[in-house]
C-alpha cells in the first residue's frame, strides 16, 4: 500500500446513504483513512472545523440551504483544504461556478474504481505539492518580513543587490544617508546619492568586485540633496545559493562621519600651517571649529587672574572675526565652564541665561565649552562654541572641544612665555641702558632725575615694568631684581 494513503484522511460530503456508503467502503479498501461523512454542507462545515481533513470528496448538488459549491468555497477559504466534486451531471453552468472554489478533480457518478483511485492519488500529490510550495512561500515570506523588520529598525545603512550588482532592497538608515527612495536607488539608481567627488571611484571599485566575484570594502562620502554629506565604510558580501553560484550580494553602510571628523580635527591641531601663513592661531581655531561643528559664534577666551573675568584672543561670529573684549563671566554659560571643567546645553540655553546679552542678542539655543588647563593644573582660559540650532550630536561637539583644548592652552602659554621673554629683553637693555646713564653721569641728584624721565617714557612705551619701594630702589617684577 502506498504511504500516501496510509497517512490521508477523507472526508464524506453525499446526501445519498447508498452512494455515501459504498465510497466509505471503497476507500477503505484502498487504504485510505474516512474521517466521516455528512449529508448536508452545514454538517460537513461543522465536523471539518473540528477535525480537518487531507481531502474532501463533495456531492455538487445537496439537500438544505447551501449547495456544495458553497460549501466549498468555504472549506477552501477557511481551512485550505482540497476538494474533489462529485456529480451526475456535468452541466457548463455548475461547472463553471465549480471552477471559483479552484477544486482539484470532478468525478462523474456513478464513480468506477479505477478513475477514483487515479483521482484521488494524483490530487493527493498535488494538494502536497501545493502545500509544500505555500509552505516554502510563507517560510520566505516570514524571512523576507523578519529582515525587512530587523534592517528597518538598524541604524546601519543595509542594502541587497542581484547577481549583477544591480541594488533590489535599501532599508530605512541607507536612505538617510543618501537621500533617496527605494525606488531611486533601485539598479544603478543608488550612485546618485554618491558624494560627486567620491562617485567615479566607488563605481569603479563596485564594478571591479562584481566582475571579480570577491567581497568589497570601501570608505566613502553620500551626500543628500539639502547638502548632508556622511562618510560611511561600506562592505558587501557575495550570496551564494544551494547550487554554489551567485544569486546577488548583501551590503551594509557603517557611518563613520564622527570619527573623519575627529581624524580631521587631530590632523588641523597637528599641522599648524595658519602659523606658517602667518595667520594667528587662535583666529584660525575659531573659524575651524565654527565650520567643523556648524556654529553660528566660537570665542576663545583668556581668563584673567581674579577668576572673575575673562578676556577674548579670538572672537568669529556668522563668518567674521570681531573685535576682541573683555566680559564677566557671572550670569553667563561660560562660568559654568570654569566650575565644571566642561559645559554643554543642547537646547534652551538662552532661556537658562536669560542675563548673557549675548545669547539673547544673538537667539541662541545650544552652547558648548570647555576649560583651557594649564601646566601647573590651572585654568588659564576657555572655548565656547553657540549656535542658534540645538546640538544634534552633544558627545561629537565635546570630544573636538577637548582636543581643541589641548592644543589651544598649549598655544596660549606658549604666546604668554614668548611675551614674557621679550619684556624681559626689552627690560634688560632698559637697565643696562640706566647703568650706561649712572657711569656717565656719576652725580646722583642729576642721576636720580634722569632716571624718573627714563621710567616715565618706560611706562607710556612699554607699560609699568616697576616700581619704586621705600628705600627709592627700583624693583623690576619680572626680574625680580632691584636697579641701583
Amino acid at each position: 500500500m502506498p504511504e500516501n494513503r496510509a497517512q490521508a484522511s477523507i472526508f464524506i460530503v453525499e446526501d445519498e446513504a447508498v452512494i455515501s456508503a459504498d465510497l466509505s467502503m471503497r476507500l477503505k479498501d484502498m487504504g485510505y483513512s474516512v474521517l466521516g461523512v455528512a449529508v448536508t454542507a452545514e454538517t460537513a462545515l461543522d465536523r471539518i472545523a473540528l477535525s480537518p481533513p487531507d481531502l474532501v470528496l463533495m456531492d455538487i448538488e445537496l439537500g438544505g440551504p447551501m449547495d456544495g459549491i458553497s460549501a466549498a468555497d468555504i472549506i477552501h477559504e477557511k481551512w485550505g483544504i482540497p476538494v474533489i466534486f462529485l456529480t451526475a451531471h456535468a452541466e457548463a453552468r455548475d461547472l463553471e461556478k465549480a471552477k471559483r472554489t479552484s477544486p482539484l478533480a470532478y468525478l462523474l457518478k456513478p464513480v468506477r474504481d479505477k478513475e477514483l483511485r487515479a483521482t484521488l492519488e494524483i490530487a493527493l500529490y498535488v494538494a502536497g505539492v501545493d502545500k509544500d510550495r505555500k509552505k516554502a512561500r510563507n517560510a520566505l515570506m516570514l524571512s523576507e518580513e523578519k529582515f525587512r523588520l530587523l534592517t528597518e529598525s538598524s541604524p546601519i545603512g543595509v542594502y541587497l543587490t542581484d547577481e549583477k550588482g544591480n541594488c533590489i532592497f535599501v532599508n530605512q538608515a541607507w536612505r538617510d544617508m543618501a537621500g533617496l527612495s527605494p525606488e531611486q536607488a533601485l539598479g544603478s539608481g543608488w550612485v546618485a546619492g554618491i558624494h560627486p567627488d567620491d562617485r567615479e571611484r566607488v563605481v569603479h571599485s563596485w564594478r571591479q568586485m562584481v566582475e571579480s566575484k570577491g567581497g568589497w570594502g570601501l570608505e566613502y562620502r553620500f551626500r543628500t540633496a539639502d547638502g548632508k554629506t556622511t562618510w560611511v565604510h561600506g562592505q558587501a558580501t557575495e550570496l551564494v545559493g544551494g547550487d554554489g553560484r551567485r544569486i546577488g550580494y548583501l551590503g551594509a553602510n557603517t557611518d563613520i562621519t564622527e570619527r573623519k571628523r575627529q581624524e580631521e580635527a587631530q590632523r588641523f591641531l597637528a599641522e599648524c600651517g595658519w602659523i606658517a601663513q602667518g595667520e594667528d592661531f587662535f583666529q584660525a581655531l575659531a573659524r575651524y571649529l565654527a565650520q567643523s561643528l556648524d556654529m553660528d559664534f566660537i570665542c576663545v577666551d583668556r581668563l584673567e587672574e581674579d577668576g572673575l573675568t575673562a578676556t577674548t584672543v579670538a572672537v568669529y561670529s556668522d563668518g567674521r572675526f570681531e573685535d576682541n573684549l573683555s566680559y564677566a563671566l557671572k550670569d553667563t554659560p561660560c562660568g559654568a565652564v570654569v566650575d565644571r571643567s566642561i559645559c554643554c546645553f543642547p537646547t534652551a540655553v538662552r532661556r537658562l541665561f536669560p542675563k548673557d546679552e549675548v545669547l539673547q542678542e544673538m537667539d541662541a539655543e545650544s552652547y558648548a565649552g570647555t576649560i583651557l588647563w594649564g601646566s601647573n593644573g590651572r585654568p588659564i582660559g576657555l572655548i565656547a562654541v553657540i549656535s542658534r540650532k540645538p546640538l544634534s550630536n552633544p558627545g561629537f561637539v565635546e570630544s573636538v572641544l577637548k582636543m581643541a583644548a589641548v592644543r589651544a592652552a598649549g598655544e596660549l602659554e606658549r604666546q604668554d612665555a614668548e611675551a614674557r621673554l621679550a619684556r624681559s629683553d626689552r627690560e634688560l637693555r632698559i637697565r643696562n641702558d640706566i647703568n650706561q646713564i649712572f657711569l656717565t653721569y656719576p652725580d646722583e641728584a642729576m642721576y636720580a632725575q634722569i632716571l624718573k624721565y627714563t621710567l616715565k617714557v618706560m611706562h607710556s612705551e612699554y607699560g609699568t615694568f616697576g616700581y619704586f619701594n621705600e628705600e627709592g630702589s627700583f624693583v623690576s617684577p619680572a626680574m625680580t631684581r632691584e636697579i641701583y
